[in-house]
């Protein structure tokens, strides 16, 4: 079985090291940017052992860091955004250190090489969905450190015109590979908006912001990057979630859910069986 596909997206977020805009539960004071984009102006702070010094230990600090419960949550792909796409350079418009309040505007451009796709699931109209996932770790191995980032929460997309804008939060350690002590800890927010330009081209505005640990915010920018597409969308029945379900019976268990049998890909009496062969047992959903 393969691992959900979006998770490669979050390479372009490691990149330039940015998150997304948190959940109602977690609002702060926060300013507005371009396109009705909002982030905070600061966060909760983590539990100081968490904090750059100390040892790090993927299983304690899943028991301090504050998730969001699971759940069975899909949300609708425009059909030009569906598909797996690459990028290759970046571009910094504007970057502020919150620090000394210094701003600087630019056309800094950066060498970004990612892929990442969206879409996991097609209806019975041809409309194509992405599923909800977080509270997983990816990690990033270099020469003599490692990058964990743990993806606290991510929102559901949404589509505006001939827009589609995305949003989550992680939290990302740098860790000494000899000593597996932390050298640094920074919360991150981030909003991206994608634009269709053709059939072959998508672009992707992001505005983030990094907070320390103690929830202080320490820079934000605004990136621009142009996604070329490598594959149109073709569904996976194999692809599975971060902790393990299987995706497809849980979308059609979602669409029963909620009402909308009608756009089940076959007839809710043919599926039933599936459902319930396949989806684990409650106990088992659970990360560890």
């Amino acid at each position: 079985m393969r691992l959900l596909a979006k998770l490669s997206s979050l390479l372009l977020l490691i990149n330039h090291f940015s998150l997304l805009q948190p959940p109602m539960a977690w609002a702060q004071t926060s300013i507005t940017l371009q396109a009705g984009v909002q982030l905070d102006d600061k966060v909760p702070s983590l539990d100081e052992t968490l904090a750059p010094g100390n040892q790090f230990n993927q299983t304690s600090i899943e028991q301090k860091i504050q998730k969001v419960p699971e759940q069975n949550q899909w949300y609708k792909i425009p059909s030009w955004a569906a598909g797996s796409w690459k990028t290759l350079k970046a571009q910094t418009t504007s970057y502020k250190d919150e620090t000394t309040g210094k701003n600087t505007i630019s056309g800094f451009e950066y060498t970004m090489k990612a892929a990442f796709s969206m879409g996991l699931e097609k209806d019975r109209t041809g409309q194509i969905w992405d599923f909800v996932d977080h509270n997983y770790w990816t990690h990033t191995e270099y020469d003599s450190q490692d990058a964990y980032c743990f993806v606290t929460y991510t929102a559901p997309g949404t589509i505006d015109n001939n827009t589609f804008r995305k949003s989550s939060r992680y939290i990302a350690f740098v860790v000494d590979k000899a000593t597996k002590k932390i050298i640094s800890t920074e919360q991150e927010q981030a909003v991206s908006i994608y634009s269709n330009q053709s059939t072959t081209l998508m672009q992707k505005k992001a505005w983030h912001r990094v907070f320390d640990w103690n929830g202080n915010p320490v820079s934000s920018a605004h990136n621009e990057v142009n996604c070329i597409r490598s594959n149109y969308f073709i569904a996976d029945p194999t692809t599975f979630t971060a902790d393990g379900r299987l995706l497809r019976p849980l979308f059609k268990k979602y669409l029963i859910d909620n009402g909308l049998a009608a756009l089940l890909p076959q007839g809710a009496s043919d599926i039933d069986a599936e459902i319930n062969s396949v989806m684990p047992a409650p106990e088992k959903h659970k990360r560890k």
